[in-house]
């Protein structure tokens, strides 16, 4: 069944390409191709739940201070992915991202930069980056959508948002689902328990996982954030802090992954990993930074080609592309 006619997003404008990064293929080692970060400055961190779990999370070993998510529980969570013209086919990690349609994965402008001969796909249904779990399945991205906004240059300045558009739709093998938008504006309270979710390192000495992690990271406000202990005046309106505590963040490799809180009996993604304290992620008073959603929905809108305001045909069109498939139809964090 075809919805291009229904689901076709009309374009509003160009986006760049991505950026570099360590590789990382099923059945390849790990190669570092380059890496760039400066200490102890801000840097962009470039990379279904059981509802109890949000109060009982366990501060033990992984995001940093998270844990092993259990395989496909966050069903929107992709892996954006690059091959490099030199090397053709072998694609790796550089970022997470959400699927918010089945044409359409949010992530975080920093994780795109002109490279030119770069390729991108994106990895549905993943959990083992390099082992084959037989949930997952590849869609090269076809064009980049970054925030007119955006300035490479001052990843603090906000808009670090981008959207993706597929090569082809997303389909239903039981384990995709798409990520929930918030309302528009929506500001959720200091302290509401939400998870990150990402591929990132998980301690500051550089380890990355092969498997999806999870933490929880409650809310900080923005009147906290913004004070001059924390992240002060670069902690924008526009923007959510949570963590903070020293112990759990989000880290290089889990840049454009999604801030999943559940709100109103639905998990909804309400923050895009933007930027945190690298390569010490996890420093007390300076949480894990993320790109508001709710301030950029009627933007996404307009590149997605909805009107805005008409979520209930945005959703049932999401729905009938994504679930009316039959079963076989056809880490800024970014990692420097």
């Amino acid at each position: 069944m075809s919805v291009r006619g229904e689901c076709e997003a009309r374009v509003v404008s160009e986006g760049m390409t991505a950026d570099l990064m360590f590789r990382k293929q099923k059945y390849e080692q790990p190669i570092n191709i380059y890496q760039n970060i400066v200490e102890k400055s801000p840097g962009a961190i470039s990379g279904s739940p059981l509802i109890d779990a949000l109060q009982k999370d366990v501060l033990t070993g992984r995001v940093i201070g998270g844990h092993e998510a259990q395989p496909n529980s966050w069903k929107w969570q992709v892996s954006l992915q690059i091959a490099y013209d030199d090397y053709p086919g072998y694609y790796s990690h550089i970022c997470g991202g959400t699927l918010i349609s089945p044409k359409w994965v949010m992530t975080a402008a920093h994780c795109l930069t002109t490279l030119e001969g770069a390729s991108y796909r994106v990895a549905l249904g993943e959990h083992n980056l390099l082992k084959v779990d037989g949930t997952e399945y590849y869609i090269d991205v076809e064009r980049v959508f970054i925030h007119n906004g955006w300035n490479p240059n001052n990843i603090a300045n906000g808009y670090d948002i981008a959207l993706l558009r597929l090569d082809s739709l997303a389909y239903d093998n039981g384990f995709i689902e798409l990520g929930m938008l918030p309302p528009e504006g929506e500001i959720l309270p200091n302290n509401y328990p939400c998870y990150i979710t990402g591929w990132g390192m998980v301690s500051v000495d550089g380890n990355i996982p092969d498997t999806l992690q999870e933490v929880m990271l409650p809310v900080v406000d923005h009147e906290i954030c913004s004070q001059n202990d924390w992240w002060g005046s670069q902690a924008k309106t526009t923007m959510i802090c949570a963590g903070g505590d020293g112990v759990r963040s989000g880290c290089s490799g889990d840049s454009g992954g999604p801030l999943n809180c559940y709100k109103d009996n639905r998990w909804q993604v309400h923050g895009i990993v933007s930027f945190g304290l690298v390569p010490y992620c996890n420093t007390y008073k300076k949480p894990t930074v993320f790109t508001r959603v709710s301030a950029y929905v009627d933007w996404i809108y307009s590149v997605l080609g909805m009107p805005w305001g008409d979520e209930k045909q945005f959703v049932a069109c999401k729905e009938k592309a994504l679930l009316g498939f039959s079963k076989d139809f056809p880490r800024s964090y970014a990692p420097r």
